[in-house]
């Protein structure tokens, strides 16, 4: 992160030389992912604030920091209160914070990293104050952003049929019918991790997703257009985001679909301009990858079998080190990915490891940096959300963890959290139920708590792609119906701030349904925290469910263990339950 509180003062200065009010700089870059390269880091650059959430808005004499619930407490953190006011990012945060304005005003946004869907959506009012939007062709912060990283790209690499279970020729050719069926002369794919998945491409362009970062046209008939993507497959044709704008004229009348969620208005805008038929929809091949074929299924269970025997050597190591309270986050983090890396198809780890101890952990989504984090802390607990790729599948899982000796309220929030997290895990749900419906199951026993916390329930989880992945996610707002062989989280949680934080996440896969109802195949194996277990509080069923995965989580990962003492460890943690208080 290249943060330099000098960036602000010399945009306002770039503001007043464009004659704007104001600009407003996103959380992501022209791909519209998740996470981004170093050089797009743009709203860390301007703020300090790191979250992989949020946007700004900086008018001439203020300037506003907006995110979700998982980054309050981080926004308070890391925002300067002399420069900055920290907002929730709801629906009408841009608009209730443009009202206090009044008059008539002209912001700023880059055209390349503004969709059209967020273009659209852009208010042309705030109370008293009327808005008018200006699209920009540079960006304003890479003119001030004077120690900006290069920008690096790498080449693609090809994923073997072994490892998708369909080949590429197969998704063209399903796709080309797609759009023929349609009636659309192309279809322009704006989302890397569509294209990735129809071409049966990754790259390592991102640190922590296995994305190459590119556009693709695909018409009805012929061979797909890769834009700006390094590779010398025979399959497609190349050429760059410039040669494909400035050609754009030779699809003059012709019908083609794009998805306004992610493509950029640069892009659209010059398609419009050549008359370019553009109809909007959302891309076909999010719904399509989402519903795992048998071979990724089997792959991620491959993957979680790795990942499973790498968090537990981490595990024991924790708890075997006399030393531990003597240790940073950071350390930590370290020896943990070091655990991963010594598995045979790891590639990288999923996200950023989240490693919080006492109350960072209260962070939802707190990142360590050496020489500013913490040491581990006895009598308290240790959260820890990572994840891996590998040759085969994608992981995520959150454990909290005991070190020395748990206090009643944290067992007893712990408790809370594992019987929601059971609830989820055992329901079964009709066809057609969407993710709103099974987010109030996974709350239920949290809230007879007076319980809750301020994130989705949920998020889907791409093949050796995005470790967040649409359409369909178990929250609040979830109302995308959940399909046989989606991959999904389940990950309640409580967070106290000041104390602790708890979190307990495993990924799951919907099964096919039996006479109308689905339920949940779970995929990860790594056991809960006996320290904390309070089993009055879950009852004789979830029990008996705790029982059942530690005897599986036992069954499966006692093979591969490197020594005795650490199956005994093991078995001394999957050990029955029964009816322990």
């Amino acid at each position: 992160m290249s943060y330099d509180p000098a960036h602000l003062p010399a945009l306002r200065a770039r503001l007043r030389d464009k004659g704007l009010d104001g600009y407003v700089v996103w959380r992501g870059d022209m791909y519209s992912g998740e996470e981004v390269r170093p050089c797009d880091e743009r709203l860390a650059a301007i703020s300090g604030f790191t979250g992989s959430a949020g946007f700004a808005l900086i008018m001439t004499d203020t300037a506003f920091c907006f995110s979700d619930g998982r980054y309050h407490l981080q926004m308070q953190t890391q925002l300067d209160d002399a420069a900055w006011q920290w907002r929730d990012s709801g629906p009408s945060a841009l608009q209730d914070a443009l009202s206090s304005f009044g008059g008539t005003l002209t912001i700023g946004v880059d055209a390349a990293t503004t969709t059209k869907a967020r273009f659209d959506a852009l208010p042309s009012q705030a109370g008293d104050t009327t808005l008018h939007w200006q699209l920009l062709e540079d960006n304003l912060i890479d003119e001030v952003w004077h120690n900006r990283p290069a920008v690096s790209r790498r080449a693609a690499y090809d994923l073997s049929d072994d490892v998708t279970g369909q080949s590429a020729a197969e998704k063209y050719a399903k796709l080309q019918a797609y759009l023929r069926d349609n009636k659309q002369d192309g279809i322009l794919i704006s989302a890397p991790d569509c294209v990735n998945w129809l071409c049966n491409i990754r790259g390592d362009d991102l640190a922590n997703t296995p994305f190459h970062l590119c556009f693709a046209y695909v018409p009805a008939t012929g061979l797909p257009c890769l834009i700006d993507a390094e590779t010398t497959r025979e399959d497609v044709t190349t050429t760059t985001l410039a040669a494909f704008l400035e050609a754009a004229g030779q699809l003059t009348g012709q019908r083609l679909s794009y998805d306004a969620a992610t493509v950029p208005m640069a892009l659209y805008q010059t398609l419009a301009a050549h008359e370019v038929t553009l109809v909007a929809e959302a891309c076909p091949i999010t719904g399509w990858k989402a519903s795992k074929n048998d071979t990724e299924l089997n792959g991620f269970r491959q993957a979680h079998l790795q990942d499973a025997i790498a968090f537990c050597a981490f595990w024991y190591e924790c708890e075997t080190d006399a030393a531990l309270t003597e240790r940073s986050e950071t350390a930590l983090v370290s020896r943990l990915q070091q655990s991963r890396q010594r598995q045979p198809d790891y590639i990288c780890d999923s996200f950023e490891t989240i490693m919080g101890a006492g109350p960072n952990g209260a962070i939802i989504h707190y990142r360590a940096i050496a020489g500013e984090d913490s040491l581990i802390q006895n009598d308290s607990l240790l959260l820890i959300d990572s994840g891996g790729h590998y040759r085969t599948g994608t992981t995520d899982i959150t454990r909290t963890l005991a070190i020395g000796t748990p206090t009643p309220e944290m067992r007893h929030a712990y408790s809370a959290v594992l019987a929601a997290h059971i609830a989820l895990a055992m329901a079964a749900f009709p066809t057609g139920t969407d993710g709103a419906a099974l987010d109030a199951i996974c709350r239920a026993p949290l809230w007879a708590q007076g319980l809750d916390f301020a994130h989705g329930t949920g998020h889907g989880v791409g093949h050796i792609l995005s470790v967040h992945e649409g359409p369909a996610h178990i929250s609040k707002r979830g109302r995308i119906p959940l399909e046989t062989a989606m991959i999904l989280s389940n990950e309640p949680g409580y967070y106290k701030e000041g104390a602790f934080g708890i979190r307990l996440e495993n990924l799951v896969a919907v099964t096919s349904p039996e006479k109308g109802f689905h339920r949940f195949e779970t995929l990860t194996f790594v056991p809960f925290e006996r320290d904390l277990i309070d089993t009055a509080l879950l009852g004789a069923e979830a029990v008996g469910w705790l029982d059942r995965y530690h005897a599986n989580v036992a069954e499966l990962l006692l093979p591969h263990l490197a020594s005795e003492e650490m199956a005994s460890w093991l078995q001394t943690k999957c050990a029955p339950l029964g009816n322990e208080g």
